[in-house]
Parts: C-alpha cells; sequence; structure tokens
C-alpha cells in the first residue's frame, strides 16, 4: 500500500465538517485569548523555575518511555527494539501537535509501516486499541478525582464519571463483540456485492482486516494495557503539578489531576486549531472553575502549561524526526 494511502485525501481534510470544526476551534483560541493578561501570561512562562521545568522535562520522557513499553505490547507482530518504540512514540507525539485535522493520529501508522511494514489496517487497529486506552485511563483516574473531591464545592460529579467510565467500557465491549462478529459480514459483503478493484471493495476489505487483527486482542492484555496507561497517566498528571509549582501557582495535586482530565477530554474532540490549542484551554478552564480556582488563573495556567509542555514534545519530538532523517537504514526487514 502506499504511502498516500494511509492519509486521508486532501479533498476529505478540506472537508466542510473539518474545516467547520478547524474554524470553531480557531475562534475557541481567539476568544481564551481575549480573555487573558498576555504580559501575565509571558511572565508565568519566562518566570517559571528552571528546576521544577527541568524536573517536568524528565517526568515527560519516563511519561514517553512507559507509552513505548505499552506501545510494544500491543501486538508481538509489532515488537521493536525499544529504542526505536521510543523514537516512535517522541516523534508521534510532535507530528499530533503541529498538524491540524487530527493528522497527527496518522504518524503513528505510517511510522509503524516505514519500521514493520505492516498493514494498514494492522496500524489502525493498534492505535484504535492505544486511544481507547487513554480514554479509559482517563475516565479511571477521572472517577478516582471524582471520589476523592465529593464536596459541594468541587463541582465534580460523580453520575458524569460514572457514566464516562461506563460509556467507554461498552464501547470497548461492542468492538470486542464486533471483532468476532463482523469480519465474516464484511467478507462476504465484499466478494458478493462489489466487484474486485473498486472502492467498496477495498473499503469491505479494510474493515474485515481491522476486525481480524483486533479480535486478535485477549481481555488479560487490556487490563495489562491499561495498568500501563494508568501509570503514564499518572506521570502526566505529575508533570503539570511540576509547572504548576514551578510557576508558584497554588492549586492542590487532586485540582491540577482534574483540570489535565477535562483538558484530556476537550483534546480528544474535533475542535481544535492546531496543537489542540483552544479546546485543551476550554477543557483545563472549566475544570479549574469547578474546583473554585481563580477565572483568570484558569485560563492563563491553560495556556502557559500548554506552551511549556509543548517545550518538552518539540525538544524530544524533533530529535526524534531528525534520527529518522539520518538513520532511514534501521528499518527492519
Amino acid at each position: 500500500m502506499s504511502q498516500h494511502s494511509l492519509f486521508p485525501s486532501l479533498p476529505r481534510v478540506l472537508s466542510v465538517k473539518n474545516l467547520g470544526f478547524f474554524l470553531l476551534g480557531v475562534l475557541l483560541l481567539f476568544f481564551l485569548l481575549r480573555q487573558i493578561d498576555l504580559r501575565e501570561l509571558r511572565d508565568q512562562i519566562v518566570g517559571v523555575h528552571w528546576g521544577y521545568f527541568l524536573a517536568g522535562g524528565m517526568v515527560y520522557f519516563l511519561k514517553a518511555c512507559l507509552r513505548a513499553v505499552r506501545l510494544n505490547r500491543i501486538s508481538t507482530d509489532l515488537v521493536l527494539p525499544y529504542g526505536r518504540t521510543l523514537r516512535l512514540s517522541l516523534a508521534t507525539s510532535l507530528a499530533t501537535q503541529i498538524l491540524p485535522f487530527k493528522l497527527g493520529e496518522f504518524s503513528y501508522v505510517y511510522l509503524l509501516k516505514q519500521e514493520k511494514s505492516t498493514s494498514t489496517a494492522q496500524g489502525l487497529s493498534a492505535l484504535v486499541v492505544i486511544r481507547l486506552m487513554d480514554l479509559m485511563a482517563i475516565g479511571v483516574l477521572y472517577l478516582a478525582v471524582a471520589l476523592s473531591l465529593r464536596t459541594p464545592q468541587s463541582g465534580v460529579q460523580m453520575d458524569e464519571a460514572l457514566a464516562f467510565v461506563g460509556v467507554l467500557g461498552a464501547g470497548l465491549g461492542v468492538l470486542m463483540a464486533l471483532s468476532h462478529y463482523a469480519p465474516p459480514f464484511f467478507r462476504k459483503l465484499r466478494t458478493k456485492t462489489f466487484p474486485q478493484g473498486k472502492i467498496g471493495a477495498r473499503l469491505t476489505g479494510g474493515l474485515e482486516k481491522f476486525f481480524l487483527y483486533f479480535q486478535a486482542y485477549r481481555p488479560v492484555q487490556f487490563a495489562q494495557w491499561m495498568g500501563l496507561a494508568l501509570l503514564e497517566w499518572v506521570a502526566n498528571y505529575s508533570m503539570f503539578h511540576l509547572l504548576l509549582l514551578g510557576m508558584d501557582v497554588p492549586v492542590s495535586f487532586f485540582q491540577t489531576a482534574t483540570a489535565v482530565t477535562f483538558a484530556a477530554i476537550a483534546s480528544a474532540l474535533p475542535v481544535n486549531a492546531v496543537g489542540s490549542f483552544g479546546s485543551q484551554e476550554a477543557g483545563w478552564t472549566a475544570a479549574l472553575l469547578l474546583v473554585q480556582v481563580d477565572r483568570q488563573m484558569a485560563i492563563t495556567t491553560a495556556f502557559s502549561t500548554h506552551i511549556l509542555t509543548l517545550a518538552y514534545i518539540a525538544f524530544f519530538g524533533t530529535l526524534a524526526w531528525i534520527s529518522y532523517v539520518f538513520f532511514t537504514g534501521s528499518r527492519s526487514e
């Protein structure tokens, strides 16, 4: 399969729906920027204590290492030498931040194909599992935060937390069930309905392969991946808390966890500009307002923490992409 088939076509990327979401994200970003004092934002970023900033960078790298371990456990067919999996993880993180329209998500499939010559269907299947585990980890930690902040002032509702985890669990269950029943359906549809080589045949064939790869996953594997995802997200929360401490922002760890949880959920939505700017800040701000943090502080820290973490992502991600440029001969046969 060619490189171009890994990514949506240009007309599809520039569809009215995608452009509408992008424009909405840009408008949201400008609305939030109008609410902050840019000098205060600059002072927060420039004035961060370097000790905390460097510690946050170390935790970010630890988070990337945990993610690399998780990526290598997705499938025995996708195992790479650990250093190359780490490189893939760091490069994908940067691509996800700088490409609009969620195109950065496809960088994982593309780079995996370069490393292992895997099929697009197998790469997409692994990507879906990775994102499901991310959302499940966020949901479980969100529930933990809700339990910890169960006060009249917290604004965090247990019903919402339980509903979020329940919906994600149900979605995972549906995918596992479909992985058993969908392949025969798509196989029959492909062979009896669509002529060979037509777009319908290719689409149904791709869906059949996707569910066949998903079928290979077992509940015990999901449990292991869930545990690794939880560790990764605890590291993520710790990184953001170190940055807030470095900027002398008086928030508790649970307030930080709440902000990061809401920001991560908002970032998963298609409404964002480049680098999740706009949606991430909206989620972060809403969370801190719910836990009684000053409105100006909530909005300003949303941008300052995003920019500082983007510095980590850009530094390590650029090194990873440089490695791909100069060490392309390391691809597996």
